[in-house]
């Protein structure tokens, strides 16, 4: 994921400070996402033992608190909008799965994880795909086991 073109310049500083304060105030609540007014981040930074004097704005501070209030504004906004927008309920996401995979795939379906104690099966499997992409050939149904 690409950061948005606002936030690009941020120094390390400010994305540390975005974290720290996103871990310890909540990322949402109720389904909702919260944002920190600048209030609630002297708080926060206070209870975690960190000054907020810091990030008052001069000429040599490269972080503000108004920063972190715009980006914690920013995410909500973006979040409950063009994200919300493209989400599914899981029959949505079962439904488009299924077609997708019965378009793009061949049939065969690796067992790796339900034969991965079998001795040998490892090796065969990892033979087995290198074939396939040598030879340019659909897998046959059915598992060969050592």
């Amino acid at each position: 994921m690409k950061s948005a073109a606002p936030w690009n310049q941020m120094p390390p500083e400010f994305w540390h400070y975005v974290r720290v304060l996103s871990e310890h105030l909540g990322y949402s609540r109720r389904k909702v996402v919260m944002r920190h007014d600048a209030e609630t981040i002297t708080r926060g930074l206070e209870a975690l033992g960190l000054s907020a004097v810091p990030l008052q704005k001069s000429d040599d501070t490269s972080v503000s608190i108004g920063d972190l209030v715009d980006y914690f504004a920013f995410q909500a906004e973006l979040i409950e909008g063009d994200v919300a927008r493209h989400l599914q309920s899981a029959a949505q996401a079962k439904s488009l799965f299924e077609k997708t995979a019965d378009e793009y795939t061949t049939g065969y379906t690796s067992q790796l994880k339900m034969f991965s104690k079998t001795p040998g099966y490892i090796e065969f499997e990892a033979a087995y795909l290198q074939l396939r992409r040598t030879t340019n050939k659909k897998a046959t149904s059915g598992t060969l086991i050592f």
